[in-house]
């Protein structure tokens, strides 16, 4: 009987320190991991939209590397025809 009793008591001991854990984690842990959570989705939007505007900036570095290129060779044309005059 009294191995009955003590098992009671270390059970009730038992679901006190579960509660207790629950609570800690329902008032502390949960709300800073939603606060992660959150700050993580809106860092991960940033990030998308900053590759997206990389990739525009690279596109737009191209094109205007590519009328650099022309601006050059006419350029370097008009030289070529001036010195022959």
């Amino acid at each position: 009987m009294q191995k009955y009793f003590r098992i009671k008591k270390e059970i009730k001991h038992l679901e006190i320190v579960i509660a207790d854990n629950i609570k800690a984690v329902d008032e502390s842990i949960l709300p800073s991991l939603k606060k992660n959570a959150a700050s993580i989705a809106n860092t991960k939007a940033l990030v998308a939209a900053l590759k997206k505007q990389q990739l525009t900036l690279l596109e737009t570095e191209d094109e205007v590397a590519g009328q650099m290129d022309g601006i050059i060779q006419t350029k370097e044309a008009k030289l070529k025809a001036t010195e022959e005059v």
